[in-house]
Order: structure tokens, then sequence, then C-alpha cells
């Protein structure tokens, strides 16, 4: 079981997808900038998705001394 959210699947693909236009046999730098650029849009927005859904459990106690 992945423990990715599903919407960020496709951005793994494109980074597959842009190592294979790196590649001497396909290469093609225009669809390499492409696929990474769509990589790393998905990686800002899992950080951002990653900070969002910081929770915390606690509470504030008064203590008399």
């Amino acid at each position: 079981e992945s423990t990715l959210p599903a919407i960020f699947h496709k951005y793994i693909v494109s980074k597959v997808i842009a190592e294979g236009y790196k590649d001497p046999r396909n290469f093609d730098v225009n669809a390499a900038q492409y696929f990474d650029m769509e990589f790393e849009k998905g990686i800002s927005r899992a950080r951002k998705e990653s900070q969002s859904d910081y929770t915390s459990t606690g509470f504030i106690k008064s203590v008399d001394f």
C-alpha cells in the first residue's frame, strides 16, 4: 500500500518520462525540461500540502505553585 496520495502519482510518472527523454536513444531536451518542470510543480505542491496538514495534539494546563 502506498503512503503517497494518488494525486501525486502523475508527478512521479512525469519524472520517469523526463528521464526517458534524457536517454541518448530518445534525447529531446525540450520534452525532458517540460516533464521535469511538471515534476517540480508536483514536489512544490506536495510540500505545501504536507505543511498544511500538520496537526498538533496538545493542551495548556494551568499549574499552581
